[in-house]
C-alpha cells in the first residue's frame, strides 16, 4: 500500500506547487487533488515528477439522478477522466453531489433519511453510475470507485446498500472513507470487512468523539463540526485504524491509502507530517 495525502488539508489560496513541494519533503508518494493545476496536464505532470509524487487518484461529483443532467455531467466527466489519465492518475472517485438540507441535517438520521432518492431515482442514479465507469475504463483505462459522502444521496447505509445493488460490482468499486462512515452512523470496520472486495480505494480520516457527539446534542451541522476539528489528524481521535488495516492486508488490497483532514488549527505541513507518521507506522513499520 501506498500513502497519500489530500490537498484538501490546505487552505484553498495555498498553491497545488506548494502542497506537492511540502509532501514531497515529508515523504508522502501520491497526492490527491489538483487545485490550480486542473485543466494544465504539462505542468502537472511536470511538478508531479519534480517532486517524486504520483497523483493518487482524481475527484468527481455529479447529479447522477436526474434525467436532465445525464448528457452534461457525462460530458464534465469524460474532460475530468482525460485529464487525470493524462497526468497518471490511478483512480477517478465518483460521488454523489449534496444538498443544503441534507449537508445541515447529516449524521442526523442514520437508520431512514426522509429526503432520500425515489425507486426511480435510484434506478437512473445507478444506471449513469455504469455508463461513468464505462466511461472511464473504457476510453481512458481508469477504474473509478464511488465514495460515500455525508450529506450527498449516498450516506447512511441502506443508500449505501442500494448504491452497490444496482451497480456493476466489477466496474464500480467503493472509494472507502472510514471519517465519513462513521459520521454517517456506519460502523467502518465492519463495513471494511463485509466489503474488502470490492473496496478500490481507500482514504483515511479519523474522527475526535467527544466532538461529534457533542455536534450531535447540539444540532452541530457538517461545517461547523469540520470547522472545530472534529476530523482530527489520523492517530489523534478515535478510529481504530490497526483493526482496518488488518482487514486490508486480510483482502490482500495493495491500492492507496490517503490521508485527509478538512481542517487544522496548526500548520498543515505539521499535521500531515503527524498523520504521516501515524499511518506509516501501521502501514509500513517505518514510523
Amino acid at each position: 500500500m501506498r500513502i497519500a495525502i489530500s490537498s484538501i488539508l490546505w487552505p484553498p489560496e495555498v498553491s497545488l506547487t506548494e502542497i506537492a513541494e511540502t509532501a514531497a519533503e515529508i515523504g508522502y508518494e501520491g497526492l490527491e487533488g489538483a487545485r490550480d493545476f486542473m485543466g494544465n496536464v504539462a505542468g502537472l505532470r511536470e511538478l508531479l515528477g519534480d517532486q517524486g509524487l504520483a497523483m493518487a487518484a482524481g475527484y468527481y461529483a455529479a447529479n447522477w439522478f436526474d434525467p436532465g443532467y445525464r448528457a452534461p455531467e457525462l460530458a464534465g466527466l469524460r474532460r475530468s477522466a482525460e485529464f487525470y489519465a493524462g497526468v497518471g492518475a490511478e483512480t477517478v472517485i465518483l460521488a454523489s453531489v449534496g444538498s443544503p438540507r441534507r449537508l445541515a441535517t447529516a449524521g442526523f438520521h442514520p437508520d431512514h433519511r426522509p429526503d432520500g432518492l425515489t425507486d426511480y431515482q435510484w434506478g437512473y442514479f445507478c444506471e449513469s453510475l455504469n455508463l461513468a465507469a464505462d466511461i472511464c475504463l473504457d476510453e481512458f483505462g481508469l477504474p473509478v470507485a464511488f465514495k460515500q459522502h455525508a450529506g450527498s444521496y449516498v450516506e447512511i447505509a441502506s443508500e449505501v446498500a442500494n448504491l452497490m445493488t444496482g451497480t456493476n460490482p466489477e466496474t464500480v468499486l467503493l472509494a472507502a472513507d472510514t471519517g465519513h462512515l462513521f459520521y454517517a452512523g456506519i460502523d467502518p470496520i465492519d463495513f471494511f470487512e463485509r466489503n474488502i472486495d470490492r473496496i478500490g480505494y481507500v482514504h483515511f480520516r479519523d474522527v475526535d468523539t467527544d466532538v461529534f457527539d457533542q455536534g450531535m446534542a447540539e444540532d452541530v451541522n457538517l461545517r461547523n463540526f469540520v470547522e472545530a476539528e472534529g476530523f482530527t489528524e489520523i492517530g489523534a481521535g478515535f478510529m481504530d485504524f490497526e483493526a482496518i488495516v488488518e482487514c486490508l492486508n486480510g483482502g490482500d488490497y495493495d491500492g492507496w491509502v490517503t490521508l485527509t483532514q478538512d481542517y487544522s488549527s496548526r500548520d498543515a505541513a505539521v499535521a500531515a507530517g503527524n498523520s504521516l507518521e501515524y499511518a506509516e507506522s501501521l502501514l509500513t513499520g517505518r514510523g
